[in-house]
């Protein structure tokens, strides 16, 4: 079921087979589109670093995750310099960052650092994204090795670079990094200060995450042509 923006499930109203057709995951992609098991890798030890406050750990038992999974802990170091991670191999140099090390909301750290970031890329990223200056919800597909799904990020304009914030893998990332091991599919963006603007008249019509991040625009043409049927 799908969540509303206020957290609550839903499936808008919309008929279930046709729901399925517009947001479905595709968790068995064929070989010829699946993405490659290097790329796949890369993404699950990010995933598997990010996931955990006391790295050192991780680091600990490097040994067992490569038997389970072939992941290598030891590619990423800290650079003290930049005061970021890197996560080196023979084709990679990607600098990245922990959305923890910087978000202050209440509970914020713990979700972060725990399996509670899953599940809530779209909500999530609605939330927080009316707090970060220059940003732009972008909603698309991911591909990690033979699964692909629907996925919400935010991208945030620096001087230096177009970075993106992924919460579900508390990962800040420069953005042609992302996109390169995730393969990622873009479908649709919008500013990100628009959620706040929008949110009165989305919960009136209890409309869920995913139609706002994938229809937010042409959702809220049709609203503005009929405001006056609104409660402010």
């Amino acid at each position: 079921m799908e969540a509303r923006l206020d957290g609550s499930s839903v499936n808008d109203g919309i008929n279930n087979n046709t729901y399925e057709l517009l947001f479905k995951d595709y968790p068995n992609l064929s070989d010829e589109e699946r993405g490659s098991r290097k790329d796949a890798l890369t993404f699950l030890t990010l995933d598997r670093f990010t996931r955990h406050e006391k790295r050192n750990l991780l680091v600990k038992f490097k040994d067992l995750l490569n038997k389970q999974v072939n992941l290598d802990i030891s590619k990423i170091s800290y650079d003290k310099e930049t005061d970021r991670y890197v996560y080196n191999d023979e084709d990679y140099s990607m600098p990245f960052n922990l959305i923890s090390r910087i978000c202050e909301g209440p509970g914020c750290k713990e979700e972060l650092l725990s399996d509670k970031r899953y599940g809530q890329c779209h909500s999530k990223i609605i939330g927080i994204s009316p707090c970060v200056p220059n940003s732009t919800v972008v909603t698309g597909y991911i591909t990690i090795g033979s699964s692909k799904v629907l996925h919400t990020i935010l991208e945030i304009e620096t001087e230096a670079n177009t970075v993106v914030l992924d919460w579900t893998r508390n990962l800040e990332m420069i953005k042609e990094d992302y996109y390169r091991i995730t393969k990622f599919e873009e479908v649709a963006r919008f500013d990100g200060s628009h959620p706040r603007e929008d949110v009165e008249y989305l919960q009136e019509i209890h409309l869920g995450c995913k139609p706002y991040v994938t229809f937010r625009d042409e959702i809220m043409r049709d609203i503005e042509k009929n405001k006056s049927l609104f409660r402010k």
